[in-house]
């Protein structure tokens, strides 16, 4: 199972799906989405919703790949960080984008992060990655 937090956005991939508890649905209009009329399509749920708001309790230890990609304000790297640590599987990695210093609370919230925890930045990308289990 994969998710994308996206700031404003939640995208939930799902092996199966699934109601999921949402405080607050925003509808978006697509054309169409890249997976669409592949055999993963059904396995897809896709979640809209500000990350903010969205409850993750029903995925707590079961995501496996958690991408984020968003707001850049501390209080929204912060609170998706502190969803996805807790949504992540025991083998999950989580992938954050924006690590540079044009970024400056996404930046500076990863350093203080990564005194907690081990985290690798991505030579010559702007993303940084962690591991539950050990890099």
């Amino acid at each position: 199972m994969a998710v994308g937090i996206d700031g404003m956005l939640v995208n939930v991939q799902l092996s199966i799906k699934r109601s999921l508890n949402i405080k607050k649905v925003f509808i978006y209009k697509f054309d169409n989405f890249y997976y669409e009329g592949h055999s993963t399509e059904k396995k897809i749920n896709q979640i809209f919703s500000d990350s903010k708001d969205y409850d993750e309790t029903d995925l707590i230890g079961q995501v496996d790949l958690i991408f984020i990609d968003g707001a850049h304000t501390k209080s929204y790297v912060e609170s998706d960080t502190n969803k996805a640590l807790r949504m992540l599987s025991p083998q999950g990695v989580i992938v954050w984008h924006d690590y540079k210093l044009d970024a400056p609370d996404v930046f500076h919230y990863l350093n203080e992060l990564s005194r907690t925890i081990e985290m690798v930045h991505i030579k010559d990308t702007d993303m940084v990655i962690y591991r539950k289990q050990s890099i």
